[in-house]
C-alpha cells in the first residue's frame, strides 16, 4: 500500500506543476514491466483505493486511475488509462481497461455515458 501511496504523491504533485499536460506525458511513457505479476488487477487497484484513504487530499478520477495504471504496467498488466465525457451534462470522467475491460468502474453506466476522448495503451515491455 505505501507504494501506491507513492504514486498518488507523485502524481499529484505532478498534477499541481504541470497540469493535465504533465499527466498526460507521464502515463503515455509508463512502460509494461517484466511478466504479469502473480498479484491480481482487483488487488492492486484495491491498494490504491486503500492508499486514497490516508491521502491528505481527495483522490479524483484523473489521479486514481493514472495511478492504477502505473502500478498495474509495473506488475506486468497491460493497462489502458481511457479519458471521456459526457455532452449533455457536460462531465470528464477517467477509467482503466485491461483486455478491452472497465476494470475501475461499472462498466455498463461507463460505456452508456461517456465517449472516449483519449486512449494511454501499454507501450511494449521493457
Amino acid at each position: 500500500m505505501i507504494g501506491a501511496w507513492c504514486r498518488i504523491a507523485i502524481l499529484d504533485i505532478l498534477m499541481a506543476r504541470r497540469g493535465f499536460p504533465g499527466i498526460h506525458r507521464f502515463i503515455q511513457r509508463v512502460a509494461v514491466r517484466g511478466k504479469r505479476s502473480s498479484r491480481s488487477a482487483e488487488e492492486l487497484c484495491g491498494r490504491v483505493d486503500r492508499a486514497a484513504v490516508y491521502y491528505s487530499r481527495q483522490l479524483h478520477c484523473l489521479r486514481r486511475s493514472a495511478a492504477m495504471t502505473w502500478l498495474l504496467r509495473n506488475h506486468g498488466y497491460a493497462a489502458e488509462m481511457v479519458v471521456g465525457a459526457s455532452i449533455t451534462p457536460f462531465f470528464a470522467h477517467a477509467w482503466v481497461e485491461l483486455d478491452g475491460r472497465i476494470i475501475t468502474d461499472d462498466e455498463r453506466l461507463v460505456r452508456e455515458r461517456y465517449t472516449v476522448l483519449e486512449r494511454y495503451p501499454a507501450l511494449a515491455r521493457s
